[in-house]
């Protein structure tokens, strides 16, 4: 009987002994690995296994690391820490699975974070929490879960690119604390705008003269609808996009409370009817409504417009050949880079 009891305990501590050399190896970042290192002059390092990429910043001179084309299937827990004096990080392209809290922690001000080309599914919620970055890419991924305050706190944050990604929900607590000034939600699954969509500005207590959003690209989804009350806390929209979407109509007061709209898409939709007091209350520069199903439109607020491949009735068409002549060189919106 004493016999056998040693040799479980000598099993149980070789298995507990295993288990604890897995979950180091498992935990390690970077392996077998290339790193550039690019300032004023560019330099590559090979790492054979590390958990954080500060021990391979040379002198703090370092502008921008890059790691492109690697096998990284998880950013660990402190695997981008204390790295001070980097501008940009870019981890495009390496089969990035996830990324742990803690994983981004002490970067100072980063210009440009690139998760872009990975296989990201979920973004957690204390994962950019405090990071101050100001451009943010998590496109071309397959993201199709955003949890609550993802994206809480980045007070430098100016830009974040979600497109090309699985994403069926829009929620304004995402941005808690953050005033982001432009999205780019192209390329996902959303089917509606819900009410309130921008309920965050409210929290931070911004000036009217301060809501302003330079894009706003919700392209290439399945939204059939607007809530009315989806855009109240919006004062100004440089770039509105919601085109290749499905569209019909938009109801009246959608816009009230926005001062204005330079460029607003609405192109390649459904929609068969705008009532002419849609905009009465916004000023707006150019609304693309090519490739929909309108038969007439009232542009008494709409200075200019494009009306390419609708069914136009006679006098609409009259008049849209007549103003497609005088604008003919402005008639198409801007396109937006993904």
């Amino acid at each position: 009987m004493q016999f056998r009891i040693t040799l479980c305990l000598v099993a149980l501590i070789i298995n507990c002994c295993g288990f604890v050399f897995e979950e180091e190896q498992d935990s390690i970042t970077f392996k077998n690995v290339w790193i550039r290192l690019i300032s004023q002059t560019n330099s590559s390092v090979y790492v054979v296994e590390a958990r954080n990429l500060r021990d391979f910043i040379i002198n703090n001179k370092t502008d921008t690391i890059r790691i492109n084309n690697q096998e990284i299937p998880m950013l660990y827990e402190k695997s981008v820490t204390d790295i001070p004096n980097v501008a940009v990080f870019d981890f495009s392209s390496n089969g990035i699975q996830g990324i742990e809290e803690g994983a981004f922690q002490n970067l100072g001000l980063v210009q440009a974070l690139n998760l872009s080309s990975n296989l990201i599914r979920v973004i957690r919620s204390e994962v950019f929490t405090h990071v101050d970055v100001r451009f943010l890419f998590l496109d071309h991924n397959s993201i199709f879960r955003i949890e609550e305050g993802a994206f809480q706190d980045l007070s430098h944050l100016y830009f974040l690119d979600l497109s090309f990604n699985r994403i069926r929900y829009w929620n304004c607590s995402w941005f808690k604390g953050t005033h982001v000034k432009g999205i780019n939600m192209r390329h996902n699954l959303l089917d509606t705008l819900p009410e309130d969509s921008f309920k965050f500005l409210d929290d931070l207590e911004i000036p009217d003269d301060q809501r302003i959003f330079h894009h706003l690209l919700f392209g290439y989804n399945s939204i059939k609808s607007i809530h009315r009350f989806s855009l109240p806390r919006l004062k100004k929209l440089v770039r509105f996009d919601l085109s290749h979407n499905y569209l019909q109509t938009i109801e009246v007061g959608t816009f009230d409370n926005v001062q204005s709209i330079d460029h607003f898409d609405l192109s390649f939709n459904h929609l068969m009817y705008l009532d002419r007091n849609l905009f009465k209350h916004t000023e707006v520069g150019f609304v693309n409504l090519k490739a929909n199903y309108l038969l007439f439109i009232n542009t008494d607020y709409i200075p200019m417009v494009n009306l390419d491949w609708n069914p136009l009735n006679r006098t609409a068409k009259k008049r849209w050949l007549e103003w497609r002549q005088k604008y003919g060189y402005a008639l198409n919106s801007p396109e937006y880079a993904s």
